[in-house]
């Protein structure tokens, strides 16, 4: 290239760059072009150029100089086609509307969702709570309530657990660290052992057990309204929000 072009050109010309398009197009084997690709073509996932053609360069004079071919006239090309003329095809994905009873379940199970989401928002949830006494105090809160406990006879006291739990608060027995009773009275805690029989007592196994029949009863209702017509689901969702647990 430094060859064509003589030396103290300041600027080269149309003329100058066909006249280099020409020395490379008669190299011939040593740049050897590319097939040029439409803008219809699939791209190559790999060489475009046939087994008989080689050489090092991997753009032709034309993806080079794009302006230079653009002001080159061509003989017998056909006019080129226009956009609206190119045949280039369009991919449309149409999703169809959901039909009517398809949004009516929808929206029956939106509803479900937003009662049954969390748990800790559960207004069911919050009933079993309170109905099998996890919150409820367990203590008495003042210290004349605590005397008026043992004075009155509304104590209970287990003497297994209240020897149990000196040994570790007095640190004689590390083995019981790790020992409780259940999920509300922790070996270490101050009236471990001792039950306030005028206290309501907080009932874990059965809010388990409750708890489970629930959440079975959430999933049947889902399936009911994911399946049955809207108009049974509605019903379904409705004997739902009726429904209040109750102590067996």
């Amino acid at each position: 290239m430094s060859k064509l072009i003589p030396k103290g050109m300041d600027t080269i010309t149309i003329k100058d760059l066909l006249a280099c398009k020409a020395a490379l197009e008669a190299a011939g084997e040593f740049f050897a072009p590319t097939p040029i690709r439409t803008s219809t073509e699939v791209p190559c996932q790999t060489s475009c150029l046939p087994a008989t053609i080689k050489g090092n360069n991997p753009m032709t004079f034309d993806e080079m100089y794009p302006f230079v071919s653009a002001a080159t006239p061509k003989k017998n090309s056909p006019k080129s086609a226009s956009t609206s003329d190119s045949g280039a095809m369009a991919t449309v994905i149409l999703n169809a509307p959901p039909s009517d009873e398809s949004s009516q379940r929808q929206f029956l199970l939106n509803e479900l969702c937003e009662m049954t989401r969390y748990e800790w928002q559960d207004k069911k949830v919050a009933a079993l709570v309170k109905l099998y006494n996890l919150n409820a105090p367990k203590y008495p809160k003042t210290t004349q309530e605590l005397i008026d406990a043992f004075k009155n006879g509304k104590v209970a006291i287990d003497e297994k657990k209240v020897a149990l739990n000196a040994a570790y608060l007095n640190d004689d027995a590390d083995e019981v660290s790790d020992r409780y009773d259940d999920d509300d009275n922790y070996v270490g805690e101050r009236y471990y052992g001792i039950t306030f029989t005028d206290l309501p007592v907080a009932d874990r196994k059965g809010y388990e057990k409750a708890l489970g029949e629930y959440r079975k009863l959430v999933v049947d209702t889902k399936r009911k309204l994911a399946i049955l017509s809207p108009a049974a689901g509605l019903d379904a969702l409705i004997a739902f929000e009726a429904w209040m647990p109750v102590k067996a």
